[in-house]
């Protein structure tokens, strides 16, 4: 794995259309255009989710690991969007 520090939105998207795994996720969305699937370290995709739920529409640092599309993320800081923008 990767680390990574690294600046997005978090939003909530589908992702793995049309797949047995279907779902809306939240995802990193970063200025340059990547996504990351956010993953806390340690804890199931799907239902590490809600641990995640109060990042939706802020924008944050991460800090974790990355493999693929999956962002590990270990810690994080809410950014001020005046700070960031």
């Amino acid at each position: 794995m990767k680390p990574i520090q690294i600046e997005g939105h978090v939003v909530r998207k589908r992702v793995s259309r049309g797949s047995k795994s279907d779902r809306l996720s939240l995802i990193l969305m970063v200025d340059d255009g990547r996504e990351f699937l956010l993953r806390r370290k340690g804890e199931d995709s799907y239902t590490g989710q809600d641990a995640l739920a109060p990042l939706l529409d802020k924008r944050i640092r991460a800090f974790g690991s990355v493999t693929g599309r999956h962002l590990f993320l270990e810690r994080y800081q809410i950014l001020d969007p005046e700070q960031s923008a």
